[in-house]
């Protein structure tokens, strides 16, 4: 999950351990140089549009909107996972 966002609502504390590098023409991918978490991806044609990666935030508040891109190539069982029973234990595979 990604949130979108301008640059103008994104407040960096610190920017000095991301690496960015061209994925694909166009297409900018940035990487926590010391951990390897993704962080954020963003498109040349569209420089100040962030799509900051959800899981990097602790206490993210439920989004206004939701919305889901590329849903005709989502693999043909996606939707089952709505159904699934959750755990708050971990889980063994």
């Amino acid at each position: 999950m990604a949130l979108v966002l301008q640059s103008e609502q994104v407040d960096w504390l610190t920017r000095d351990t991301l690496i960015e590098f061209e994925s694909s023409p166009g297409k900018l991918r940035s990487f926590c140089r010391d951990c390897g978490s993704p962080v954020y991806s963003r498109r040349e044609d569209l420089p100040a549009t962030f799509r900051l990666r959800a899981g990097l935030f602790a206490n993210l508040p439920k989004p206004e909107t939701f919305t889901q891109g590329y849903r005709n190539s989502a693999w043909p069982w996606a939707d089952e996972l709505f159904a699934l029973t959750a755990s708050n234990q971990e889980l063994s595979l």
